[in-house]
């Protein structure tokens, strides 16, 4: 992963990098950050990072320009702005503006937008692919099973039927927000409405499941930890 952050001020370099470089070291992932002074520097160094973070007004040219030139290229990279100006910025819309960072900037700040990164490049991941549908983790709000199949429950109304256990589902969804709170069921943390500890019972859009009581400590811990991250 690379991650380019582009300001004239050098001391703004220096501590987003050296913040980006925490946020991984404490996650155990492998990053390359590149620091650019202006940006024409970006543009002719020739790095298509995975993040650039982009002061909105740099002395040769905007940010906004740099991020439509930044668009041309054949990988996909998501912006953070950063300027003492936020309301002026979030009058910026684009797809790719994974958010906007007001000076001066702090740990967590950072941690918070990173994470927020990782999640949106977690929904974008296709978990099914067949010759009729790819469905991406966004989609799905929880899996049942189904005897040797499984049932995929989507959030659009639809469901898919396909010959897969929940063992080998819990498997590869493991490094998503996904949790087997029952022999029969994994969900979809980020579609739980409410969560009745008590009855332990989880509510998602249209159902709600109860929680096996072996599993009940545990999801409690892992769906907590969730929910601090999504702040």
């Amino acid at each position: 992963m690379k991650i380019v952050i582009c300001d004239d001020q050098k001391y703004i370099c220096e501590e987003v990098s050296l913040l980006c470089k925490e946020y991984f070291l404490k996650r155990e992932k492998i990053c390359e950050i590149y620091c650019c002074s202006s940006g024409k520097e970006y543009l002719e160094c020739g790095i298509e990072p995975d993040i650039l973070f982009l002061d909105i007004e740099l002395g040769d040219m905007t940010g906004t320009e740099i991020a439509d030139m930044t668009a041309l290229g054949m990988k996909e990279t998501y912006i953070i702005y950063i300027s003492n100006y936020v309301d002026y910025m979030q009058q910026i819309i684009d797809i790719n503006v994974l958010g906007f960072l007001e000076k001066p900037l702090t740990e967590s700040k950072i941690n918070n937008i990173l994470d927020k990164f990782f999640r949106r490049k977690e929904d974008l991941q296709c978990i099914y692919k067949s010759t009729e549908t790819n469905i991406l983790v966004k989609d799905v709000i929880c899996i049942k099973a189904e005897s040797s199949y499984s049932k995929i429950i989507l959030k659009n109304g639809h469901s898919v039927l396909v010959r897969k256990g929940l063992n080998q589902w819990e498997k590869e969804l493991k490094k998503y927000s996904f949790y087997r709170i029952h022999q029969s069921w994994i969900v979809n943390l980020r579609y739980i409405i409410k969560y009745n500890s008590a009855k332990a019972v989880i509510y998602l859009p249209s159902m709600e499941i109860s929680v096996s009581r072996r599993k009940k400590s545990d999801f409690e811990e892992i769906y907590a930890n969730f929910l601090r991250r999504k702040r």
